[in-house]
């Protein structure tokens, strides 16, 4: 296996990096597998001295006083090195390892895909089944059983499944979301580099996200939204008189009706105002690694993979856009609306934010780490920090949300407070000086009272049951 890992091609560094994750875990394995073994001996050992008549006190010492003679011995020592270096090689084969490598060597300067656009690509497959859960079976009923004509019956049908998948995509990002990061830092505390780490991380991430298992979990979700959306477009089609498969059927032709000119040039004109704020936003972060050369270092080239992603994901839109305004093709509201502008707008804005933020900050130690914790019951949480500054005592969240929408983000915003809250204190490698890091939520463009409260709000119990007093967010305003 590292024989493999050298002649894959990569660069010496990684490759030294990546022998030297394996061969941790090989370790990890023996240890396992030496812990498996002498309570193997000792049971079978002790239990043999006992069919001989020797006391179960007895039995049980003599076993002890044998083990790890037993243990050094050759046979066991045969036993331990094949089992844990065939469940190292089973481990290299689950996570892809060696094709990864090759990917990386053949291709050094390929960005990997952005999360934004696997997304996409995974929206568009799940799109093409054309079947619907059986959580829809009632909605789908009531549709069939309409007075409508089969034509508005056939348009309220492909709406209902629109809708559908247009739920799917919160839970499915959600998912997925949550899964990246939590497999990033398992990579990452593995000992891979971050650009490996990453590579396997998201070959891991689409696995899962695609096994029946979350795929139940996105579908249910999904399947609920959209039958309380359903249940409100038939309530008010009853208040208005009108057959439900009727009002899908309309919403379903004003959706997959061309776009009007004006309103292209409007998103148009949308798109150039993004185009325009990257390319200050690009400004920004060049001016920002003159002045701070060894934030290149440090994680600052996650904002320029962003950046970039960003970048193409406007252009594909403008493209597309501009298309329709020549006439080269028909563009559709289902193509180009407000939901599908928001989301790189959304990213423009958060990368100035960071920067603006680092800009403002002295003694930066780290860009964008993952952070996680081993909980007590078994699982982990994860999260990433958008800056660390002060050999690590401090991390800082970046916010750029309008005041005015902030109400809407509350739930998630209180949630990865909660969270790092918990990583920071329950995680000792992150303290410093005895205690744990300090927490700042900076909000770019003001922050609404009410939010401001409630974050600050916020406590969180130790491994006792005790409350933190001490232990929260600070809420900084930053307009």
């Amino acid at each position: 296996m590292l024989t493999s890992v050298r002649a894959s091609g990569v660069d010496p560094g990684t490759a030294a990096r990546v022998e030297r994750a394996v061969l941790d875990r090989y370790q990890q394995q023996v240890q396992v597998r030496e812990r498996n073994l002498r309570q193997e001996f000792l049971n079978n050992r002790s239990h043999a001295l006992r069919d001989r008549g020797e006391s179960a006190d007895a039995a049980e010492t003599t076993a002890r006083n044998e083990v790890d003679d037993y243990l050094r011995g050759e046979r066991a020592q045969q036993l331990i090195t094949r089992d844990a270096a065939a469940r190292t090689d089973e481990w290299a084969d689950n996570i892809g390892l060696a094709p990864i490598l090759r990917e990386i060597a053949t291709s050094p300067r390929t960005r990997p895909e952005s999360v934004d656009d696997t997304l996409a690509r995974l929206t568009t497959r799940a799109e093409q089944n054309t079947s619907l859960p059986k959580g829809l079976k009632q909605a789908l009923t009531r549709l069939e059983n309409s007075n409508a004509d089969p034509r508005a019956v056939d348009r309220a049908t492909r709406l209902l499944h629109d809708r559908y998948h247009e739920y799917r995509q919160h839970p499915m990002a959600n998912t997925y979301r949550e899964t990246l990061l939590e497999r990033r830092a398992e990579f990452t505390r593995n000992g891979f580099p971050p650009h490996v780490a990453d590579r396997l991380a998201q070959r891991d991430t689409e696995a899962f996200t695609q096994t029946p298992k979350a795929q139940r979990m996105i579908d249910s979700v999904a399947a609920n939204n959209t039958n309380q959306w359903f249940e409100k477009m038939r309530g008010a089609a009853d208040r208005d008189g009108v057959d439900v498969a009727d009002r899908l059927a309309e919403i379903h032709r004003y959706e997959h009706q061309p776009v009007p000119e004006p309103e292209l040039r409007a998103a148009g004109g949308r798109l150039d105002a993004m185009h325009a704020d990257l390319d200050n936003t690009q400004h920004q972060l060049n001016s920002l690694l003159e002045r701070s050369p060894e934030l290149a270092g440090k994680g600052a080239d996650r904002w320029q993979e962003g950046i970039d992603a960003t970048r193409d994901s406007i252009s594909r839109l403008s493209e597309t856009v501009r298309a329709g305004t020549t006439g080269g093709e028909t563009v559709t509201r289902r193509a180009i609306n407000d939901a599908a502008l928001h989301g790189p707008e959304a990213n423009v804005r958060g990368y100035d934010g960071e920067i603006r933020m680092a800009a403002k900050l002295d003694n930066i130690h780290d860009l964008g780490p993952l952070v996680d914790v081993s909980t007590p019951t078994g699982t982990r949480m994860a999260s990433e920090v958008d800056i660390v500054t002060d050999q690590g005592r401090t991390w800082h969240e970046v916010k750029t949300h309008d005041p005015d929408t902030q109400r809407l983000h509350q739930k998630d915003l209180e949630a990865q407070s909660r969270k790092q809250l918990a990583i920071s204190h329950m995680n000792r490698e992150y303290w410093v000086d005895g205690k744990p890091p300090e927490l700042k939520m900076h909000f770019m463009n003001g922050v609404h009272p009410t939010v401001k409260s409630r974050i600050e709000a916020i406590r969180i119990e130790d491994e006792n049951g005790h409350i933190l007093d001490d232990h929260r967010v600070e809420v900084i305003d930053e307009s």
